[in-house]
């Protein structure tokens, strides 16, 4: 959430997060689908999945910073 002051008035920026994620997994998609046939033309089920998933995940860490919140870790998650 990010507050803009203006003379006398605040204005408060808040994200669409679920329109932020529907674009992640959208384009996470296309992009993973199109990946998996780059040296294929008939990839399997599982090339496919692993490279939607590795896409939408890459679309998301464009997106968003990942912390973890735990007793023995505490930081920013890098991939």
């Amino acid at each position: 959430m990010k507050s803009i002051s203006s003379r006398n008035q605040k204005i408060i920026m808040i994200p669409k997060t679920y329109n932020i994620l529907s674009d992640c997994i959208e384009t996470g998609i296309l992009y993973g689908l199109r990946k998996s046939k780059k040296h294929s033309d008939d990839p399997t089920d599982e090339v496919v999945s692993q490279e939607i998933d590795r896409a939408i995940w890459s679309e998301l860490h464009n997106k968003f910073n990942f912390e973890i919140e735990s007793e023995e870790y505490e930081g920013e998650v890098n991939y």
